[in-house]
């Protein structure tokens, strides 16, 4: 159910070019686009001419037939020159939207004109009707630019439920914006479905340069293991202090760990070929093998970082929405978040809001794996609440301030164990102090 155009760019490449929109309204099935040029259009999620609808959106890489997407033509259908300012194709011999008065037949359209010229006419008329009933091209004199979109002012209500999580991307977000927004870029193709995930890991480095910290202190990174599963698409963050043996171990347990939350028996472990990810990768394997499961190995070539190419993008992801997250966080609550245990523990709730939140294909990793919809409460990272403990003596408070974290992957309870949270309502600077914590999120033995 949708009242605009779907952008297949956040879910296909442009290997997919052109784009079929049918929808289900009152009055019939309708065709609203047929094998559209949708990069060529100015504006490819403008809203449905005919309101909110059921809504199917096929995906092909050349022009087809209606019936190859199972549709059964009653009417004459007209072929979309590539904008949506044009009348909607019909089916049942119906129009989606009102046709001219006194029009009882579908309107004749010019032929299409060619990939340029169209381009460069867009939203401008591309013919006329004479007395002769042929279609004569206008010659266009100008050209009009296309402007950059400029974000609608959310509702207080909506910011505030997009703070949370910051999922989806919002434009009209300034820390979406400033941490999160890409430029255009060409995407890659996904690899072809196979019997087994492949778990890919890589590790990344992440830096901040705070003004009231040392030179020696602003030169140390974040390390930080990304962990990707091919078929759930769910990702994993696991911050570690350095590449040594036993973070590498630590590391190993936790690649384990989110195999088995995601009930694979039969997995692929793919790294590059650096010495402390082929390590990781042979503790996994040993430690798989002991608990019986069957493991396989495959690696890119070396120096061939774009075949491990998922990973990769997914370290863009999680870093992105960390920043989004830390950026709120410094702002409400005042300080500077650099060489600080709230960085590392904004990598690992980013990667479990990404997987509980985010959509692709229609379902989210933690649907595609647990076959049921996250319906947990959650609130903004970094942000003071009141969290239930259980008191010693029955006289003491059974509510003490924290800071958010994160929720456990497997009992869904708040980091500090415990069941629920109470918001303030209060600005965070009131309880800056309890930043201060040096609670790490990894554990070395």
């Amino acid at each position: 159910l949708s009242d605009h155009f779907i952008d297949p760019s956040l879910l296909v490449p442009i290997t997919w070019p052109y784009r079929a929109t049918l929808v289900y309204v009152d009055d019939g099935r309708k065709v609203l686009e047929l094998c559209v040029a949708w990069q060529s259009l100015k504006d490819p999620i403008a809203f449905l001419p005919c309101g909110e609808a059921q809504c199917i959106v096929v995906l092909s890489s050349g022009e087809e037939d209606p019936s190859v997407f199972g549709v059964e033509v009653l009417g004459e259908v007209i072929q979309n020159s590539g904008s949506q300012d044009s009348d909607a194709m019909l089916l049942d011999d119906e129009p989606c939207v009102d046709a001219p008065a006194g029009a009882s037949e579908p309107q004749e359209f010019a032929p299409a004109l060619p990939e340029p010229v169209a381009d460069q006419m867009e939203h401008v008329p591309a013919s006329v009707q004479t007395d002769s009933n042929e279609p004569v091209v206008v010659e266009v004199s100008e050209r009009p630019p296309r402007a950059q979109f400029v974000p609608e002012v959310p509702s207080k209500e909506e910011r505030l439920l997009h703070e949370v999580t910051h999922l989806p991307y919002k434009s009209w977000c300034p820390h979406c914006t400033m941490m999160k927004e890409v430029p255009d870029q060409h995407r890659s193709l996904p690899e072809g479905v196979r019997e087994h995930p492949t778990i890919s890991f890589d590790m990344s480095y992440t830096g901040y340069d705070c003004t009231n910290e040392p030179a020696d202190s602003q030169k140390d990174k974040l390390a930080c293991l990304i962990v990707r599963c091919s078929h759930t698409d769910a990702i994993a963050a696991v911050p570690l202090p350095d590449k040594s043996a036993p973070s590498m171990k630590h590391a190993a347990v936790e690649v384990v760990r989110f195999c088995q939350l995601l009930g694979h028996t039969e997995v692929e472990l793919k790294c590059d070929n650096e010495p402390s990810m082929l390590l990781l990768q042979g503790l996994a394997l040993n430690a798989r093998k002991r608990l019986g499961f069957k493991t396989r190995i495959k690696n890119p070539p070396v120096a061939a970082h774009q075949a491990n190419g998922p990973v990769e993008k997914s370290v863009d992801v999680i870093r992105r929405l960390a920043n989004v997250m830390l950026s709120m966080a410094r702002e409400r609550l005042g300080i500077e978040i650099g060489n600080h245990p709230l960085f590392s523990w904004a990598f690992i709730h980013s990667a479990w809001c990404h997987s509980r939140y985010h959509v692709k294909a229609g379902l989210t990793a933690h649907e595609c794996a647990s076959g049921a919809r996250y319906n947990g409460k959650l609130v903004p990272f970094a942000e003071p609440v009141y969290a239930y403990v259980k008191p010693l003596q029955k006289g003491n408070a059974k509510w003490e301030m924290s800071i958010f974290l994160s929720k456990s992957t497997t009992s869904d309870m708040f980091i500090r164990l415990t069941k629920s949270v109470r918001r303030t309502g209060q600005p965070w600077k009131m309880e800056h102090k309890l930043a201060e914590s040096k609670g790490v999120p990894w554990i070395i033995i």
